[in-house]
């Protein structure tokens, strides 16, 4: 994942989903993100349809850490993926 266009408030997260072989029907796929480290579907979730995603998280705390993740959850299993902003 890599985050863009960071401003006090907001920041434009991209991040890549390949869904795995052995089942890739989609149940839901995107972003996580937290305050707290390795965030999880649990947390603030944002669905994103396709391979090369893309999401402006807006309504940012200033001076404070967020931590993504991609995520991919089929009927057989949840992937997830970290990167920091």
């Amino acid at each position: 994942n890599q985050a863009e266009n960071i401003t006090d408030t907001s920041a434009n997260i991209t991040g890549s989903i390949t869904p795995p072989t052995c089942d890739q029907t989609v149940i839901s796929q995107g972003f996580v993100i937290s305050q707290q480290e390795l965030p999880t579907k649990n947390n603030t979730l944002v669905q994103v349809s396709g391979e090369s995603i893309s999401y402006t998280f807006t309504s940012l705390s200033q001076n404070k850490s967020y931590y993504v993740r991609t995520y991919f959850e089929n009927s057989l299993l949840y992937l997830d993926s970290f990167s920091s902003a």
